[in-house]
């Protein structure tokens, strides 16, 4: 299962004492839609163990008092008020979280508003995130007097962010690959067609009977070496021209753009230097590279194309990745950004050895991601692995993919390891919000006096847990 965790917030600002009230309309308002609250049925449940299930209500919430007051003077993001709710087929989850934003206690604690982020989430399967569309419509804010306004947010690097403002690399985003490239690679990564792309390509221009041979010396059957050329053709990954061949001297002396070019050559009566009518001499087809090809193959970017292909499908922003990143002398072929985690990548249409290692772990070293990620086509010297493995640090994952066809299942490995720890610090947020204190609901059920009666008194007779030890 692809793990996806979608977020949409709103700012605002409340008072103190509203957003208890207006909190509760809200999940009242979603539990009359379906949306049962899991954390107040919880508490609900909980309480009539004791018997006491008559004096909980169902939104019941804990004061949002204590909460700020034990947080420091400044604090960037406190979780005040949450609730949790399954999805309709039980898979996943959606979730409510109103939040303190760059809180700063005021010495003599006046009131007054503040700033508060209200965020509804989405944690479960990545084909069933449009739960999240559906949850937003019945999260009524009139309580709190503002529209409906939500902002999609994902958080973002710093690191990232400093590589793609910086003025001293030059790079492409991943939103530059188009729709085309994205068509041309589903040919490129049939070994077949890639090997005998790069042939044409290396050789600048080959005939297409010594091209078939090439294949066939290797176990290939002509015929499907044939039409996998004609493939190509088709998609303007090869082109072909008709080169007259002087039949006594094997030496070529024209080239033209069709068999049509020759015949009214031959009509005319032109000849070769043999004397012979062009039209009467050999004509081979010759292939050459089109300029998309050359484009697709240069610096395997054809793997770059497959590598942004593979994480939009997993739900990373074609902004959150950076293509050919060149700062000073260090190029790299690619950088993601998932979920505030950097991700470095090197593409390698070819075995990875000891000689890309070297440079590839001076560039951890650089730029510190989180992860790094070797993808060779043609395998991993085992070398590399151990070398590797003694310089990488302990802050950077390092991942080998050594068949170009794994990719997509190692990279939905990565993303689910850093969505899972990101779901599991959001759902961290909501063990203080399903806490309860039935203390001083049972004692008053059994007629013992509230702790706060003993502790008005001017003997201070309360003895604390604490003053025990």
């Amino acid at each position: 299962m692809t793990i996806t965790v979608s977020t949409s917030t709103i700012n605002f600002e409340s008072n103190i004492d509203d957003l208890k009230s207006n909190f509760q309309y809200i999940i009242k308002n979603l539990n009359d839609h379906g949306y049962s609250p899991l954390i107040s049925q919880a508490k609900k449940n909980f309480f009539a163990v004791f018997g006491l299930s008559e004096e909980v209500e169902l939104d019941s919430f804990e004061s949002i008092e204590p909460p700020i007051r034990n947080y420091p003077v400044r604090s960037r993001k406190i979780p005040l008020l949450g609730e949790i709710f399954f999805t309709e087929n039980d898979k996943a989850i959606l979730y409510l979280n109103l939040q303190l934003k760059n809180f700063f206690r005021r010495s003599n604690d006046e009131p007054g508003p503040v700033r508060i982020t209200l965020e509804a989430g989405y944690i479960g399967e990545g084909n069933d995130s449009d739960y999240l569309d559906q949850f937003i419509k019945y999260i009524d804010l009139k309580g709190f007097g503002i529209l409906p306004n939500w902002s999609s947010f994902s958080p973002e690097g710093t690191h990232f962010k400093q590589l793609g403002n910086s003025a001293n690399t030059n790079f492409i985003r991943a939103t530059d690959v188009t729709e085309r490239e994205f068509e041309l690679l589903n040919h490129l990564e049939n070994k077949t067609e890639r090997d005998i792309a790069y042939i044409v390509k290396r050789s600048g221009g080959i005939l297409k009977e010594d091209l078939a041979t090439t294949f066939t010396k290797d176990g290939l059957n002509k015929d499907n070496v044939l039409s996998t050329i004609e493939i190509l053709m088709n998609n303007n990954l090869l082109s072909q021209k008709y080169v007259v061949i002087c039949k006594k001297t094997s030496r070529q002396i024209f080239i033209a753009d069709s068999e049509k070019d020759i015949q009214d050559m031959g009509s005319r009566k032109i000849s070769c230097s043999c004397g012979k009518l062009i039209s009467d001499e050999k004509v081979e087809v010759l292939i050459s590279p089109t300029q998309e090809l050359q484009k697709m193959l240069n610096k395997s970017y054809w793997m770059t194309v497959k590598l942004v292909r593979v994480l939009n499908n997993l739900g990373i922003s074609s902004e959150r990745i950076l293509l050919n990143l060149k700062e000073g002398n260090e190029e790299i072929d690619a950088f993601a950004d998932i979920d505030g985690k950097l991700l470095m990548f090197e593409l390698k249409d070819d075995e990875f050895s000891m000689g890309h290692a070297y440079p590839f772990s001076g560039r951890i070293g650089i730029y510190k991601p989180e992860y790094a990620v070797i993808v060779a086509a043609k395998g991993i010297s085992p070398d590399v692995n151990n070398y590797l493995d003694q310089v990488v640090p302990e802050e950077t994952k390092a991942y080998y993919v050594d068949n170009i066809d794994l990719i997509s299942d190692k990279i939905d490995e990565i993303v689910n390891e850093i969505r899972s720890i990101n779901a599991m610090n959001i759902l961290s947020n909501f063990d203080i919000m399903s806490r309860v204190s039935p203390s001083k609901l049972i004692a008053s059920k059994i007629g013992i006096h509230s702790i706060d009666e003993y502790l008005d008194t001017s003997d201070n007779v309360f003895i604390s847990n604490m003053d025990l030890y």
